[in-house]
C-alpha cells in the first residue's frame, strides 16, 4: 500500500537524515547528534527509524559508495524523496525484502558503527529530556 501524503511528510526529515550514512565522507559526533535529535523529533522509535532505515533509505542510496564520484555533501532532497519513497513503497513485496536481505551484510558492514554512535546521542539526548 503506498504511503499517504502525511506519513510521506512524517518520514522525510528521517529519510534525509538517515541519508547522511551513505554520503562519502566522515561523519563527525555533531552528524550523529543531529540524527538523534531528528530521530526523536520523529513520531518513530529508534528501532523503527532504523528499520525505515534499511528498508527505504539504504536500497535508495548505497550505490552512492560504489561511485568513483559519490556524493559527499547532501543528495537532493526531491531525488532522494522519490527514491526513499519508491523503496517504501515496495516494503511488503518479496522480491524487495529478498534485495534488502542480499544487501542487508553490506548495509549492517558500512552502518553498524553509525547505528552505534546514533544509539548512543539518541540515549543521551533521551536522559537529558527527562
Amino acid at each position: 500500500m503506498p504511503l499517504t501524503d502525511p506519513q510521506i511528510k512524517q518520514r522525510l526529515p528521517l529519510w534525509k537524515a538517515l541519508s547522511d550514512l551513505w554520503l562519502d565522507t566522515e561523519l563527525e559526533g555533531y552528524d550523529y547528534a543531529y540524527i538523534a535529535r531528528t530521530i526523536n523529533e520523529s513520531p518513530f522509535t529508534l528501532e523503527e527509524a532504523f528499520t525505515i532505515h534499511k528498508y527505504e533509505v539504504a536500497p535508495a542510496v548505497f550505490i552512492n559508495l560504489m561511485s568513483v564520484a559519490g556524493e559527499w555533501a547532501m543528495f537532493d532532497e526531491e531525488w532522494l524523496k522519490k527514491r526513499c519513497l519508491a523503496s517504501a513503497n515496495k516494503r511488503g513485496r518479496m522480491l524487495n525484502r529478498l534485495m534488502c536481505a542480499a544487501l542487508s551484510p553490506f548495509i549492517k558492514y558500512h552502518t553498524d558503527h553509525h547505528c552505534q554512535e546514533i544509539r548512543k546521542c539518541y540515549v543521551t539526548l533521551k536522559a537529558d529530556l527527562n
